[in-house]
């Protein structure tokens, strides 16, 4: 008995055709779906790569091995005077402000050696500085070029034109060089151009250099600007109402969360036979007499809970003890004054 294979219909070989182009839709899909993870990756390191240079206060230059110029940053735009367009362009075409007249051939050994380079060059100011040219590799640990990079050598008082020429701060390296005591929270003031005045607080200590008999000196500096023209501004405030406080017409007094007077003015002192500055920091319950301490102190602690300005001569009579413990009438008015930290006027 024999079988017969019949064609296959019509019908099956569109379903066929079909399921093909579905699993060629798919892997399309997935490839897509590859290619734009790897495009956004790609725009995430090239955007930190962007970042990285452009924060980076050293002039550098990466040159590919074709020796043209592949990316630089800011200080080295600034220092050469190069532009976008730049970008390509030979390295030996690059005439730095520094005492090196051949930097191609200088790369160009670079990578042929695969060593770094470096040597103290003098600029056309005078200043010392020290240029280190360096192979760049890629990941895979291959030669893909060279990498160039100037930093500045000299005292501290020639940097940036002579504004770091702090004695103070001269005088404390000098002494932590020398005998090898740190320092702590140095205060530095002085005038940038356009800028203003800068509040920085330094501090330094010896560190050793490994293979080097050079004595270094690890230096930290922190702008506080902003802190210390506030604490300065909240300083001159305090003084203003302390003024106004100590000149008033009226008796006053500041006290404290824990009943202890901060100031009491002139009329307070006058009209209880206190002399000046003797009433600070003693308890404010020396005004009251004896027989009312009690009483007070409650109304002390629920008014510091509940603090609101308000006169305290309602239909009754007050009175206050004076420092030979006589009795004077009073009218007193309670204020909530928050200058001086938990403070009640």
């Amino acid at each position: 008995m024999t079988t017969q294979r019949f064609p296959n219909r019509p019908e099956q070989q569109h379903k066929k055709q079909e399921s093909k182009q579905e699993t060629t839709r798919k892997d399309l899909n997935s490839r897509n779906q590859q290619l734009n993870t790897r495009n956004a990756e790609m725009v995430y390191l090239t955007t930190d790569l962007i970042n990285l240079l452009s924060s980076i206060e050293i002039p550098m230059i990466i040159v590919g091995l074709n020796q043209r110029i592949r990316c630089f940053t800011p200080q080295a735009e600034k220092l050469l005077k190069l532009i976008p367009t730049d970008i390509e362009r030979p390295i030996g075409d690059i005439q730095p402000n520094i005492g090196i007249l051949h930097l191609d051939e200088i790369v160009n050994e670079v990578i042929k050696s695969l060593t770094s380079w470096n040597s103290e060059t003098q600029d056309r100011s005078g200043l010392w500085n020290r240029l280190l040219v360096k192979p760049y590799r890629k990941s895979d640990g291959k030669i893909d070029g060279a990498i160039a990079e100037k930093t500045l050598e000299g005292t501290l008082a020639e940097i940036d034109n002579g504004q770091w020429n702090i004695p103070k701060l001269v005088y404390a390296i000098e002494m932590t060089l020398n005998t090898s005591t740190e320092f702590h929270d140095l205060e530095i003031e002085f005038q940038l151009p356009r800028v203003g005045p800068k509040y920085l607080v330094s501090s330094a200590r010896r560190i050793p250099l490994l293979e080097s008999e050079l004595n270094t000196v690890l230096l930290v500096i922190e702008d506080c600007t902003q802190r210390i023209v506030s604490e300065r501004n909240l300083k001159t405030s305090e003084e203003k109402y302390r003024n106004l406080i100590s000149n008033a017409y009226d008796g006053m007094i500041v006290v404290r969360k824990d009943s202890t007077i901060e100031i009491a003015n002139r009329q307070i002192e006058s009209m209880f036979g206190y002399s000046s500055g003797e009433l600070v920091n003693k308890k404010y319950e020396t005004l009251i007499p004896k027989r009312n301490h009690s009483l007070d102190a409650y109304h002390h602690d629920k008014y510091f809970a509940h603090p609101t300005s308000r006169k305290m001569d309602r239909g009754i009579t007050l009175f206050g003890r004076r420092k030979d413990g006589s009795r004077t009438g009073s009218i007193c008015q309670f204020s909530q004054r928050r200058v001086f930290s938990n403070s009640i006027t």
